[in-house]
């Protein structure tokens, strides 16, 4: 069961989105009725993902503190490349479009609450390319590069170990490794620089 909140202003993107993730099964959801993450610790539970809206975005120190109570997945138009920005600086695991079916956006919700970085098509990838330093050539050994393909697949670390028969623990130390060689801070930051590296 993932429990998720959602804490989002608009109310009809609220309702919305509320509605699409009842539907779908394994959801336990809170509605938070004020866009403050301090009260996220009266929930029953500690979330497995949060959902905020960009336009409720109050600076990159706000959506800091929503991250680090919980994976945080972006609501944001494709083309804002700023808001994009400031929420992947602040940590946000996921940049999803507001208009996302039901199943989509049940989805991607599953992959934040399991670590894994998502973003709607085309939403910021020159943008998360621009946090990224250039590379001159592809620093990564061939198991991290396999370890590599399947992180920018969506893949979990206990998928990626089960796939290349080895440890979580395994897997772990090779996604440390690879943000160190790659020069970044997440996951949404090594995708976007691996997807446009030739040498991948």
């Amino acid at each position: 069961m993932i429990r998720a909140v959602i804490a989002i202003g608009d109310p009809r993107l609220r309702t919305r989105t509320q509605h699409r993730l009842a539907g779908a099964e394994g959801f336990d959801l809170a509605v938070l009725d004020t866009l403050r993450p301090d009260a996220i610790p009266a929930l029953h539970g500690p979330p497995d993902a949060i959902l905020l809206d960009s336009a409720d975005a109050k600076g990159p120190a706000a959506l800091g503190r929503w991250a680090r109570a919980a994976p945080l997945a972006v609501f944001a138009d494709t083309g804002d490349h700023e808001a994009i920005t400031a929420a992947l600086k602040a940590g946000a695991r996921g940049i999803l479009a507001r208009d996302l079916a039901a199943a989509e956006l049940a989805a991607a919700v599953l992959l934040v609450a399991a670590g894994s970085c998502v973003r709607a098509p085309a939403a910021g990838r020159r943008t998360v390319a621009d946090l990224v330093p250039p590379q001159r050539s592809w620093p990564l050994s061939p198991r991290e590069t396999e370890v590599m393909g399947l992180l920018a697949e969506g893949l979990t670390n206990q998928q990626i170990a089960h796939s290349l028969y080895l440890s979580p623990t395994t897997v772990k130390g090779h996604v440390s490794t690879i943000l160190r060689k790659l020069g970044v801070s997440n996951r949404v930051q090594a995708v976007a620089l691996y997807s446009q590296t030739p040498a991948a």
